[in-house]
């Protein structure tokens, strides 16, 4: 494992030149790496395709992503059963839009056009107000070994804090947090009696996927932070028991960056409960993924960091019709993907951006159509599993591409291949899969995300890209 010297940037009370609060606040979470060697996903032999993982992953992605019912009777029982709408749109302050640069917020000015007084210039250009908060030590962990597996990071629960760690994941939409009496789970785990402001509900918490795997617990309310960012009785699923190697990654659990209507909890998301209560300087947060194992992977809430990117981002707007007109997902139409600059070969594809998930999932049909695309492809032996393909570990690929509007967005071709089919073959595993889900969805997970920085803008209702760096 590398040495973890890791640091997350609270940016407190910032003074700027809109008509915002000066108590919103913003976080980086930044973080170094280490090696997946210690963590029990990887394959040995970095050089061969994990099956047993990406097999899971693959059905871990057809249970999350079945169908949902959708319509008004399904928006009136979520209502029903937590108090509020699962539509995005009630929560969004619209007066307040624009996304925050931490690299280049303005130095403010009062009416008389003198420069404010108070605070003094910070790292990243911008003025602080007031008196500045101590930088937050929150170490965030990229798991490398052919590829970067997962992005996850520390999170405190209770009174006094207890820290975790947690996948951030913008596919789910739960705070999923073990508790001590988890025998099977990943420490460290939390312990209910030791906080002041825990408080359990009387109803169960699940958690159940296609291969078996899940968990549960009871539905409580604490306190919870993240990188200074504070939510009080925010509500999670408090797990004592997981079955089937659910969980047994190097994280020990989960908070869920989408929408209300997907949380199996019914409480409020983190991210948007930070939003109701206008905590964010932008009712934003940006993602930028580093690979191979490098420094630098970011996670920052309410606001974007400029210079983890390039040029201008680039911004779609979400679509609820996928989902009949239910917001569950950040998901945004695409023209689909294209193989060395043809007409895309899979036709329009709905796309919903997961930071939880690792590689790509198209239907069945969509997959076979861009394989067709890439030279000597086929689909891969059976003991590589059914929607996956292969290509000569030797070609020297073209891009491969995922359109949104007018533009063309290449993949790295170094996160596409998965490595080799078996061990000694000259075929490699492609990192777009062929699966079938409910509301013909495309899952796009860390493998598009690590070649742009991706921006999540609940105000606007909208998914931003911009080249990453």
């Amino acid at each position: 494992m590398l040495p973890l010297t890791v640091s997350a940037l609270l940016l407190a009370s910032l003074a700027t030149c809109s008509p915002i609060d000066r108590d919103r606040t913003a976080a980086i979470l930044s973080f170094d790496s280490t090696s997946s060697s210690d963590s029990p996903l990887v394959a040995r032999d970095p050089k061969v395709f994990n099956a047993p993982l990406w097999q899971a992953e693959k059905n871990q992605i057809a249970a999350q992503y079945s169908t949902k019912t959708g319509g008004a009777e399904d928006q009136a029982k979520n209502e029903k059963v937590s108090g509020r709408t699962g539509r995005f749109s009630s929560l969004a302050p619209q007066h307040f839009i624009e996304e925050f640069d931490v690299r280049k917020q303005p130095v403010c000015k009062d009416g008389r056009g003198k420069k404010c007084p108070h605070g003094k210039p910070g790292k990243s250009g911008h003025r602080l107000h007031g008196p500045a908060k101590k930088d937050a030590k929150e170490p965030m962990i990229d798991v490398f070994d052919t590829i970067d597996e997962l992005y996850y990071g520390k999170l405190s629960v209770g009174t006094p804090g207890q820290v975790t760690s947690v996948q951030f994941d913008t596919g789910s939409s739960d705070l999923v947090v073990p508790t001590i009496a988890c025998k099977n789970c990943t420490a460290p785990l939390f312990n209910p009696k030791k906080s002041k402001t825990f408080k359990s509900s009387k109803n169960p918490f699940e958690i159940h996927y296609e291969d078996k795997s899940g968990a549960t617990g009871m539905i409580s309310h604490d306190t919870v932070t993240v990188a200074g960012l504070t939510v009080k009785k925010q509500g999670f699923g408090a797990i004592n028991k997981v079955t089937n190697g659910f969980g047994d990654g190097p994280n020990s659990g989960l908070i869920g960056l989408g929408f209300p209507a997907n949380a199996a909890s019914k409480e409020l998301p983190f991210f948007m409960n930070l939003v109701k209560q206008k905590a964010l300087k932008s009712n934003i947060f940006s993602m930028y993924m580093s690979r191979s194992g490098k420094e630098g992977s970011e996670l920052c809430i309410g606001c974007v960091d400029s210079a983890k990117f390039s040029g201008k981002i680039e911004y779609y707007p979400l679509n609820p019709k996928a989902t009949k007109n239910i917001q569950y997902y950040w998901n945004i139409k695409s023209g689909g993907f294209s193989y060395n600059g043809k007409k895309p070969a899979t036709g329009p594809l709905e796309a919903v951006i997961d930071s939880g998930t690792s590689l790509i999932y198209v239907s069945v049909a969509a997959a076979k159509a861009l394989y067709a695309q890439i030279p000597n492809s086929a689909p891969a032996p059976k003991e590589v599993g059914d929607g996956f393909f292969t290509f000569p570990c030797n070609a020297t690929l073209a891009p491969i591409s995922l359109q949104f509007g007018s533009k063309q967005y290449a993949m790295d071709s170094r996160d596409f291949n998965l490595g080799q089919a078996t061990t000694g073959s000259d075929l490699c595993v492609g990192g777009i899969i062929g699966q079938d889900t409910g509301d013909h969805l495309a899952i796009i997970g860390d493998e598009f995300m690590k070649s742009w920085y991706s921006v999540f803008d609940y105000s606007k209702c909208r998914v931003g890209f911009a080249k990453a760096k």
